[in-house]
């Protein structure tokens, strides 16, 4: 994470849970005001997956991350999700409109 806010001109103070490794960087509002929020996040969930972790913690995937999905599933695993999902919920009541509705 240092290294990539070096990269974007910028400091990212991270807090953590010591026992299951998830870290929650704090992002400052400059990075919206120049234009590279989206950007510096691909890049740490990026990273996050080449060090073999995932881009989703405690509290799942959330909407905000639904852009990186492509990091996360391959069009093969989604459509075998979305298929899970129909099986289960054919109207579409549970959690619609998310990564898998």
């Amino acid at each position: 994470i240092d290294r990539i806010a070096e990269r974007f001109d910028t400091t990212i103070p991270v807090v953590g849970h010591a026992a299951d490794g998830n870290l929650h960087p704090n992002l400052k509002t400059e990075l919206v005001d120049r234009g590279t929020l989206k950007e510096l996040k691909r890049e740490i969930y990026k990273a996050a997956i080449n060090l073999g972790g995932v881009i989703s913690g405690e509290h799942g995937l959330g909407k905000t991350r639904l852009p990186e999905l492509d990091l996360c599933f391959d069009d093969k695993s989604r459509e075998l999700m979305k298929g899970i999902k129909q099986l289960f919920d054919p109207n579409n009541i549970l959690s619609p409109d998310n990564a898998i509705g």
